[in-house]
C-alpha cells in the first residue's frame, strides 16, 4: 500500500465527483487500530453513472478490472447480480502497473444503505487538499462482523479494546 497511490485514486475519484465510501482496513487504521493492509476497499454508490465515472476515472490513471469488464458492464445491475448469484463474486478488483501495491477491491453490492451511511462519513485528510470519506465507526463494525472472517473479527475486537464504550 503506498499513499502516493491512495491520493491518486481519491483525487481521481474527488475529480470525477464520484460517490464512494473507503471501507476494510484503511478504515480500520482511519478509527484507529493500526494494522497492515494491501489494498484499497470502496463501496461506491452503484447508480449506473456513477460507477461508470468512477471505473472510468479508474481506468485514467491506470486501474484496470482483473477480468475482463468495462465499466459499462459493471454499471449493468443484473450483471453484478449474476456474478454474486453464479460467481459468489463479492468484489471486483483492480489492479494497476503504476500502482503495484496499491490494488482496489470494489464492491459489486452496496454492503449497507449507501445514501444513509454517505451522511456519516468521517472525512479523513490524505494531503494538503484531499479527503477521503471513512465508513462510520459502528457500520464498519457491523459490516466486519457480518463477513466474519478471522481477520476481520480481530480488527472488530481491537477496535472495540480502543474505545470499550462504544458498542
Amino acid at each position: 500500500m503506498e499513499v502516493r497511490s491512495i491520493v491518486a485514486i481519491a483525487k481521481a475519484l474527488a475529480d470525477a465527483d464520484v460517490k464512494y465510501i473507503v471501507v476494510g482496513g484503511i478504515a480500520v487504521n482511519a478509527h484507529g487500530y493500526e494494522r497492515f493492509t494491501n489494498d484499497i476497499d470502496l463501496v461506491i454508490g452503484l447508480g449506473s453513472e456513477n460507477i461508470q465515472r468512477a471505473l472510468h476515472a479508474l481506468l485514467e490513471i491506470s486501474y484496470h478490472p482483473v477480468i475482463p469488464v468495462t465499466p459499462e458492464d459493471f454499471a449493468n445491475a443484473e450483471n453484478r447480480r449474476r456474478w454474486h448469484e453464479d460467481k459468489a463474486m463479492l468484489v471486483l478488483k483492480l489492479w494497476s502497473d503504476e500502482h503495484r501495491r496499491t490494488p482496489i477491491d470494489i464492491f459489486i453490492q452496496e454492503p449497507f444503505d449507501f445514501s444513509v451511511e454517505l451522511e456519516k462519513v468521517q472525512w479523513i485528510s490524505i494531503s494538503d487538499e484531499l479527503k477521503i470519506p471513512i465508513l462510520d465507526y459502528e457500520t464498519l463494525i457491523r459490516m466486519k462482523q457480518d463477513a466474519g472472517r478471522e481477520k476481520d473479527l480481530l480488527d472488530v475486537s481491537a477496535l472495540r479494546k480502543l474505545d470499550p464504550y462504544r458498542k
